[in-house]
């Protein structure tokens, strides 16, 4: 039993979280300054749907917008938020408007609706000009190590693919 629990881990953290892996009490984790081209979002600003629209609607001009789903528990998406500021990750992210959804804070039934199914974390998102998920989406399965020479290739690809 010892041993599976070691391998679930390292899946998990070379693969990304699941919600089913979330402690019971979640470990404080330092976040990188918030850019104007990544902003969060929480249940006490209203309605996720009317959130969103509002947020992309007042998205820097020639952004794409892009939906994460990350939790403070996950270690990948702790990784993405400490190094979202490191050159490669900004050189990444270059161009989307990243709008950042904590999946302890929202409840499947806000997610759902709008397409945001989340099998494993980090988890980014294409969204329409309503915040609809449009299909594509990359998570932490799409890179190895969470280190931005890693994560910053894959998600600069799918930030440059973005409609």
């Amino acid at each position: 039993m010892r041993r599976s629990l070691v391998v679930a881990l390292v899946v998990a953290v070379v693969a990304g979280c699941t919600p089913s892996e979330k402690p019971k009490e979640q470990a404080g984790a330092g976040a990188a300054a918030a850019s104007s081209s990544w902003v969060k979002i929480a249940p006490s600003g209203g309605p996720l749907a009317a959130q969103l629209k509002s947020k992309i609607a007042g998205a820097p001009p020639g952004t794409k917008p892009v939906v994460y789903v990350g939790a403070t528990w996950c270690g990948p998406c702790v990784s993405i938020k400490k190094t979202k500021s490191d050159p490669l990750m900004v050189d990444a992210f270059r161009g989307a408007f990243v709008i950042e959804l904590d999946l302890d804070e929202w409840k499947d039934a806000d997610l759902t609706p709008l397409g945001y199914k989340t099998g494993a974390i980090p988890v980014f998102f294409a969204v329409d000009g309503e915040g609809k998920a449009l299909g594509p989406k990359i998570d932490g399965g799409a890179w190895g190590d969470n280190v931005p020479a890693n994560m910053a290739p894959p998600l600069k690809k799918f930030v440059a693919s973005l409609p």
